[in-house]
């Protein structure tokens, strides 16, 4: 994630509302070290998939930014405003 240029993982939830079906996650900085990462959060991954949450260094648009499509995430445009790290919108 730290070596990809574009920084931008696609993940597409099909249990999540139609809004959130696909969602693009563009990291504004340095994923954390793995030993940053304690108790339900295992590692990045797992952040980002299982345990979604704001700790480590997971926070909206300040460490990511969240969109709807890969070409708003590359363009920085339309990014979500708001999330709970549960329900984004």
């Amino acid at each position: 994630m730290n070596q990809d240029l574009n920084r931008v993982i696609h993940r597409h939830c099909s249990d999540c509302s139609a809004t959130n079906t696909d969602i693009y996650y563009k990291r504004l900085t340095p994923v954390p070290d793995q030993s940053a990462f304690t108790g339900e959060a295992t590692d990045f991954v797992n952040l980002f998939t299982d345990n979604w949450m704001s700790t480590p260094n997971n926070i909206l648009n300040t460490d990511f930014k969240l969109y709807s499509t890969y070409d708003d995430a590359i363009n920085d445009v339309n990014a979500w405003t708001w999330c709970d790290y549960c329900k984004c919108v």
